[in-house]
Order: structure tokens, then sequence, then C-alpha cells
């Protein structure tokens, strides 16, 4: 919301592009038009790689883009600018997708917070303005690129998360199973067994199983006991 609504004035800055304030509007259509075939590329994207990752690498070139136009001039600080839309494309549906995931009978209360976090539509773009007013416009974009650090550690995060919440979905079923509402110690084979499958789930995310399963083993190797 700071880069597309400030866009116009923006390119009208000496520094960037000198426009005219009817030749600077008409670009802003570019920016937008970036996020329309950035939104149809991402969705085939996703088919094939891990949204929480695809998210990870576009914040990153959100962040490249914007503090390479606030440090640049010219030709290249508008259209690094202009290239913001491209990956801001797939951010909200992505972001609000993996903050619901594993929520269960949840999702619906998740789902109504998420939709009260997009207030941060309204005050990232106040101290945007109020930083532009103190550094000029170009140096402000650095406030959004620090949005975008947010988003892409947001991304690793969300991509620990889905890892265990896949190897506790994979051995639900079988848990329920087994499962004969009799309480017993953990076995060695149910630990083994868990582990084997937390790992190629693990795998199947393309991630190592670190330290950071065990407590997705455990609670595993109890369903499997």
């Amino acid at each position: 919301v700071s880069i597309g609504s400030g866009m116009t004035n923006y390119l009208m800055l000496d520094n960037t592009l000198s426009a005219t304030a009817q030749a600077a509007g008409s670009l802003v259509s570019v920016y937008w038009g970036l996020a329309m075939a950035g939104r149809f590329i991402g969705a085939g994207v996703m088919r094939r790689a891990k949204p929480a990752m695809v998210l990870t690498l576009c914040a990153s070139g959100a962040f490249l883009m914007t503090t390479t136009s606030s440090l640049s001039v010219g030709m290249k600080a508008a259209i690094t600018a202009l290239a913001v839309g491209l990956f801001n494309s797939i951010m909200f549906p992505t972001i609000f997708a993996l903050a619901v995931v594993g929520l269960g009978d949840r999702t619906p209360q998740a789902s109504g917070i998420i939709c009260l976090a997009i207030v941060g539509g309204a005050v990232v773009p106040l101290i945007t303005g109020m930083a532009a007013d103190r550094v000029g416009l170009q140096l402000a974009l650095l406030v959004p690129a620090l949005c975008y650090v947010w988003i892409a550690f947001y991304g690793i995060f969300a991509a620990r998360d889905v890892v265990q919440h896949d190897a506790r979905r994979a051995v639900g079923v079988r848990g329920d199973q087994r499962g004969g509402g009799e309480r017993v110690d953990l076995t060695r084979d149910a630990v083994r067994e868990a582990i084997d499958l937390a790992t190629g789930v693990a795998r199947e995310h393309d991630r190592a199983v670190t330290t950071g399963h065990i407590d997705v083993v455990m609670d595993v190797a109890q369903r499997l006991v």
C-alpha cells in the first residue's frame, strides 16, 4: 500500500524519472499490472514449490527491489520500484493460507484476527509518509523494506510449522487406528517408526530433520504405541 499509493509522486522526483503527473500516473498501471501477472505466475509456481518458501523468496525480492530503488537514481530507481508489484502479488493470500494451517476448529477465529491485522495497511503508509517528510520519499522506501524482512522470516518459520503439521497429519490416522484407549510407555519401536515418518515428511519438504522436530517425534510416538 505504501509503495503503490506513493508511486506517482515517486516517479515525479528529480532523482527518478522527473516524469509529469500524467506520465507518472500512467506508469502506475505497470506496477499493478505486474502484480496481476505475478498472481498468475505464483499460482503456477506454488503447484510445484512450497508456498512458504515462495513467500520468503518474494519477500526477499521485494526487499531487494525497494532498497535498490531507494539507493539508486534515474531509470534504475524507477524500474526497481515498479518491479516491487511483481513480488507483492502472492503475499497476502499466501500469508493468510499459511497462518491457518492445522488450526482445525479455530480457523474461523484465526481468520478474523488475520483480517484485523490488515490495519497494517493503514499504519505503515502513515509511518512511511512521516519518514518521507523528514528524509525524502526515496529514503522512506526503507520503511516498507523492513516489513519485507519480517515477511521473509515469517515464510521461514511457516515452512518449519508446515513440516511439523504434515508429520502429525501423516500419522494421525495410523495413530487413531492403533489407539486402544490404554496408556502405555513409549517403546523403542514406536519411537523409531515415528522418526522414520517424520523424516519422510521432512524430505518431502526438502528440509533436514533437526532438533526442532523432536516434539513431533514424541507426539507421533505416543500415537503409535
